[in-house]
């Protein structure tokens, strides 16, 4: 008798999920996430770390939530940090991780900048929720290393001159003027000399320089990009080229604003940024006093 009372129970609570609607756990979908721009366990040089491309959605519900964490970063991350699509998605109420999204959004894409500005391995864990209370999680670590220094001793010539006036800095390249036409788009520094500025360095895209065409040999209207590089004279006695280590660099460096670099005198340091964000210091060795003028120096450019 007890058998068949249980086998009844039983058959009966099927029939009731069966045909009671909500008895039955509900199978929502969980949402998704996907990470691109760094790569799982890849190494990548102190300030040049990927942006992080965060795709996130739900198949069956809104999104409510991103959360980030890790460690290995400089700052937490804030909405100054990270860029949305659409940018409607966020709410601003939340400045910080985690990060509440507006009704009615179902797919987000949010750019993530992260600076990291010491050597560690940093793990990000992120953890996206919806409206189902469903959530899913994604973890991505790679390591942050030191830059490689890159240095060169360098020769520029004025407009007079028969050595090239134009150089790649990061490559070590000098052009003349019919090399140039072909390699432009490399060129960071320029190096002219009159009675105006004297000894100079100029980013390509100054204006001043732009007045000069090398004897009618530069279309400046057919340089497409104009390099932006910019310089930051070195005031600090207590400096030393010589031993200047990468750090030491960006501190010179990242702040740079000038167009050009002008009145050089032996032993000047200036910091410089270019425009792929390199940053670099040079230290001018020889200027040469005679028509057809040549400038010396030596860099050093983190990569």
């Amino acid at each position: 008798m007890k058998k068949l009372n249980t086998f009844v129970l039983i058959s009966l609570i099927t029939v009731m999920e069966i045909l009671i609607p909500g008895c039955k756990k509900n199978d929502n979908n969980e949402p998704f996430i996907n990470i691109n721009g760094v790569t799982n366990g890849a190494q990548y040089f102190i300030r040049h770390v990927p942006i992080v491309i965060i795709t996130i959605g739900s198949t069956d519900g809104e999104l409510k939530s991103l959360t980030i964490d890790g460690s290995g970063w400089s700052y937490a991350p804030t909405i100054l940090d990270i860029f949305v699509e659409p940018n409607a998605a966020l709410d601003t109420t939340s400045t910080c991780s985690p990060f509440l999204f507006k009704s009615g959004y179902h797919n987000v894409v949010i750019n993530y900048n992260i600076n990291v500005n010491i050597p560690d391995t940093v793990t990000l864990h992120f953890t996206v929720k919806d409206s189902n209370l469903e959530i899913a999680q994604k973890t991505v670590a790679f390591n942050v290393v030191p830059p490689t220094i890159i240095m060169h001793s360098l020769e520029l010539g004025d407009q007079a001159s028969t050595v090239g006036s134009f150089c790649a800095s990061f490559e070590g390249e000098v052009y003349n003027v019919a090399q140039v036409t072909s390699n432009y788009a490399k060129v960071d520094l320029i190096y002219f000399y009159n009675t105006t500025f004297f000894d100079a360095l100029y980013s390509p895209d100054d204006s001043y320089i732009q007045n000069v065409t090398w004897g009618d040999s530069i279309d400046w209207a057919n340089w497409n990009p104009k390099n932006s590089t910019r310089f930051n004279y070195v005031t600090d006695t207590n400096f030393d080229f010589a031993n200047a280590k990468w750090q030491d660099i960006i501190d010179v460096a990242a702040n740079a604003i000038d167009y050009k670099a002008y009145f050089l005198i032996l032993g000047n340091v200036y910091g410089f940024k270019t425009v792929n964000d390199r940053l670099g210091i040079l230290r001018i060795t020889n200027l040469s006093g005679n028509v057809g003028r040549t400038i010396q120096f030596d860099v050093k450019i983190i990569q």
